[in-house]
C-alpha cells in the first residue's frame, strides 16, 4: 500500500485540463477573451457555492473505555505459587521500528530526501516540460485544427490514469514489489517517453509518446507523497510536501533556459 493513512493517499481525480480544454474547443472556439469571462465568473461562483453547501464531517467519537487497562490481562495468577507473572510476548509479531517524524529542516539533512527529490526533480519537470510544449510541437509537425485540444485532453486523462493505475498496482504488489521500485519504473518510463517525443516525426506518432508521458507523470505525483509520509513520518507531513513540490516548476525553468540556449 502506498500509505497508511488516508489523508496522505493522493486521491485520483478527473484532470481539470480534460475538461476546460473541451469547454473551450466547443464553446469558446477563438473566443479567448469570453472563456476568461466565463472561467473569472463560474470558479468563484462554485467557491462560494462550497462555502455555502459544504460542511465539516462529523468526527467520529472515541470509546471511553479504550484507554482502560484490563488487568486480568496484564497479569494472571499463577496458581502453584501464588505468584503473578507477565504474559509473554508473541515471538511470531515482528517488531515494528518506531517511525520517524521530522519537519522539513531536519528532513534537508537526509540524503534519503535528496535521492527522493532528485527523482521527483527529474520526472515531474519533465512532464511539465511536455505539457507546456505539446501544442507547439503539434504545429511544428503539421497538426490539423483540434489535434492540440486532444493531445492535451489525452494527456490529462492519461495522468488521472496514472494516479489510479499506481495506487491499485501498489496495492496489488505491496508484498512483492516497494513503492521506491515503482517510483524508479515512472522515472524510467518518462525518461524513454520524452526521448521518443524527441525525435518525432509525424503527429500520430506524438499519440504514444503522449499517453505514457500522462501515466508516468500521474503516477509520480501519487507515489512521491506517500514515500515522504513513509520515510519522514506524519507529524509534519502537508510542509514537507509543500516544499517539495517546488522541485517541479524549478525543474521546468531550467529546461526552458537549456531549450532556449540550444535553439539559440
Amino acid at each position: 500500500m502506498l500509505c497508511d493513512r488516508p489523508h496522505a493517499r493522493e486521491r485520483p481525480q478527473l484532470q481539470s485540463s480534460a475538461i476546460f480544454s473541451q469547454i473551450y474547443h466547443f464553446g469558446f472556439e477563438s473566443n479567448v477573451t469570453g472563456f476568461f469571462l466565463f472561467l473569472a465568473i463560474c470558479l468563484p461562483a462554485v467557491a462560494l457555492l462550497g462555502v455555502v453547501f459544504l460542511s465539516p464531517l462529523p468526527q467520529p467519537k472515541q470509546a471511553s473505555d479504550d484507554n482502560e487497562i484490563d488487568v486480568n490481562k496484564v497479569f494472571s495468577s499463577d496458581t502453584t505459587d501464588g505468584k503473578a507473572k507477565m504474559p509473554e510476548p508473541d515471538v511470531g509479531e515482528p517488531r515494528q521500528m518506531p517511525q520517524l517524524n521530522v519537519n522539513f529542516l531536519v528532513m534537508f539533512t537526509h540524503l534519503k530526501y535528496w535521492m527522493l527529490i532528485g527523482t521527483f526533480f527529474a520526472s515531474a519537470g519533465a512532464g511539465l516540460v511536455v505539457i507546456n510544449n505539446i501544442g507547439k510541437q503539434t504545429i511544428a509537425l503539421g497538426g490539423k485544427n483540434g489535434d492540440q485540444d486532444l493531445l492535451v485532453t489525452l494527456l490529462s486523462l492519461c495522468n488521472c490514469g496514472g494516479r489510479l493505475l499506481v495506487g491499485i498496482l501498489s496495492d496489488l504488489l505491496h508484498p512483492y514489489v516497494s513503492p521506491v521500485v515503482l517510483l524508479g519504473s515512472t522515472v524510467l518510463l518518462m525518461g524513454v517517453s520524452v526521448t521518443y517525443l524527441a525525435f518525432v516525426q509525424q503527429v500520430v506518432w506524438l499519440y504514444p509518446g503522449v499517453i505514457c508521458v500522462g501515466l508516468a507523470y500521474g503516477a509520480t505525483f501519487s507515489i512521491t507523497p506517500s514515500l515522504i509520509y513513509k520515510f519522514f513520518g506524519g507529524d509534519h507531513f502537508g510542509g514537507n510536501c509543500n516544499v517539495s513540490s517546488i522541485a517541479p516548476g524549478t525543474q521546468q525553468q531550467q529546461a526552458v533556459c537549456v531549450r532556449a540556449l540550444l535553439i539559440d
